[in-house]
């Protein structure tokens, strides 16, 4: 793994970095102990101090009571942080960020295409309302009129979204629910159908006025000058927060995994951001670098690995952005997702980056490959998904089976049951449904039970799966 890597880089050279060579990982319960107290040192000095931006910041993030919700700011920047190859740089940027104007900053241009994804979104489900309400003249003739003017309001704020931030917003301002009037159509069930799609649309509208637009511009800029105070105290207390648990580890022997990152990062790398002595003499022992699951990669291994290289040597990465299932250890799909891109289909002729799809699946039947193909072509798009789902990425047979077998979707809607542990209620609903439906296939004589493969979720859902088959 990349930690192991890192890890016997550093005790090799340990006077390098000003650790000692009998350095050990901390785990889990270690680094929150240490945190806790690392958390409760830096708070105790801020109280203690008691500067303007940190009784304000106390003000909004506390209730007079606990302190919590600081905590947890704190925590989670300094987590986040820590996936940076620069996180005292970036932490002294935020401030700035804050009392600067927020035009063309990431966090706006992310709202405005979040909220231009759902307009498109909430335009094509009332289109479907639209052509089914059209379908009965009765209530065409009562619900048309309103469904043809929530759709001219969908054209008018396509344009205000391209004049600017306060054109939406006061087009969203602008948008009148208004009542549907009586309708004596004896299907009831279809009315409720065209309802339902219409207030669907009209709370999608309430959502991007809330979450998106939620301010004219001036209020923005006004608040976050205001909030800026605050922000650098915050930033103070993230610095001093991590002062601390270094200097706790630090004081034990003790690492956790982003340090082994960041101590191997500094081994490799110098300030300019040139190759050190330690890099150079590392390339000139390798001629290539195989890089495996590259899709839950972040920026920090990235730079390692450039590091072990020259521009010149080869370099292999595997991975499926679908695959990717570290995000909330921050890994950063973006960075394959790039390389992919800038890279050419391999013919066999071509120079320089090129990309081959391994997409020949050997261990599925074609039918099960025919389901997953034709579901994730209909859910997985570059904006939900972060690629889109075509030929490229389609699971194509590598084997052919004998017969013709179907398969199947099992859907199961499970209410949320507040007394209930969710994740176990679940498996109990799932495992009794897959029972009873194997229970079903025997008695109709589908297969005999005696050479057949059930896969089901580690543990204790094989469990409930047996208790339920007689």
């Amino acid at each position: 793994t990349v930690h192991a890597f890192c890890q016997s880089l550093l005790r090799e050279h340990f006077t390098l970095c000003g650790i000692e060579p009998d350095f050990r990982l901390a785990d889990d319960t270690q680094c929150q102990l240490l945190q806790e107290q690392a958390l409760n040192d830096a708070l105790e000095e801020a109280y203690q101090a008691s500067q303007p931006g940190f009784v304000a910041l106390c003000e909004n993030l506390t209730d007079g009571r606990s302190d919590r919700r600081l905590c947890e700011a704190i925590l989670d920047i300094f987590g986040r942080l820590r996936s940076h190859p620069d996180p005292d740089g970036l932490l002294e940027l935020l401030p700035g960020l804050c009392a600067g104007d927020p035009e063309g900053q990431d966090w706006m241009r992310r709202l405005q295409l979040e909220a231009r994804s759902r307009l498109a979104h909430g335009k094509q489900g009332l289109l479907q309302t639209r052509a089914l309400c059209a379908s009965v003249e009765e209530v065409e003739q009562k619900y048309g009129p309103t469904l043809e003017a929530y759709l001219s309001f969908c054209d008018r704020l396509e344009q205000a979204m391209e004049q600017g931030w306060n054109a939406a917003r006061d087009c969203l301002d602008g948008f009148d629910k208004g009542r549907l009037p009586g309708c004596r159509y004896e299907d009831k069930a279809f009315l409720e159908r065209i309802k339902g799609g219409r207030d669907r649309f009209a709370a999608m509208v309430q959502n991007l006025r809330q979450e998106c637009y939620f301010q004219r511009w001036e209020a923005i800029r006004a608040e976050g000058r205001q909030a800026a105070p605050m922000v650098e105290a915050l930033c103070t207390l993230v610095q001093a927060f991590s002062h601390h648990y270094q200097a706790e580890k630090r004081r034990r022997g003790l690492l956790d995994f982003s340090d082994l990152e960041h101590l191997t990062l500094k081994l490799l790398v110098q300030p300019d951001g040139t190759p050190s002595d330690l890099a150079l003499q590392l390339q000139s022992q390798l001629r290539e670098v195989l890089v495996d699951e590259y899709q839950d990669t972040n920026e920090i291994q990235e730079r390692i690995f450039r590091a072990l290289r020259k521009p010149e040597d080869q370099a292999f990465f595997v991975g499926d952005v679908k695959q990717s299932i570290y995000r909330f250890r921050l890994a950063e799909p973006a960075i394959f997702l790039d390389r992919y891109k800038k890279s050419k289909d391999f013919t066999g002729v071509e120079t320089g980056a090129v990309k081959l799809s391994l997409n020949q699946n050997f261990r599925s039947r074609p039918e099960v490959l025919s389901l997953c193909n034709a579901v994730f072509s209909r859910l997985m798009t570059e904006a939900f998904g972060d690629v889109d789902y075509d030929h490229s990425q389609r699971l194509n047979a590598g084997r052919q089976a004998e017969g013709t077998v179907p398969s199947e979707v099992l859907l199961l809607d499970c209410p949320p049951d507040p007394l209930a542990d969710e994740e176990e209620a679940k498996a109990v609903v799932e495992a009794r449904l897959v029972a009873h439906r194997v229970l079903k296939l025997l008695r109709e004589g589908y297969f005999d039970g005696q050479d057949n493969i059930l896969f089901v979720h580690t543990g204790g859902a094989a469990a409930l799966f047996a208790m339920d088959l007689p």
